[in-house]
């Protein structure tokens, strides 16, 4: 029985990001309104004018993600890592 305690107990950090295959399809096309995105990763992604219309982007790391005009309305973000690279000029 420890044993498995021990397994699982390093197994279940990889098996956080729950998020739909199928979600992650229709991004491609920019509409993905309702999707569950959790933990996704969109560091540096490109989602200009995408909707996310009530996406689920927990714990999704949206680090310099180009988000002009995204509609974000409604969305999910709890634990989301939106913090943005600063250059030093």
């Amino acid at each position: 029985m420890k044993i498995l305690l021990i397994i699982l107990s390093l197994l279940l950090p990889f098996g956080l990001a729950a998020y739909e295959p199928e979600d992650l399809k229709k991004i491609k096309d920019g509409q993905c309104t309702g999707c569950d995105l959790w933990g996704v990763n969109f560091e540096d992604a490109d989602l200009f004018s995408a909707n996310r219309r009530g996406a689920n982007l927990k714990d999704s790391d949206l680090r310099t993600a180009k988000l002009e005009g995204a509609n974000l309305e409604g969305a999910t973000m709890k634990g989301a890592n939106t913090e943005t690279k600063r250059t030093c000029r």
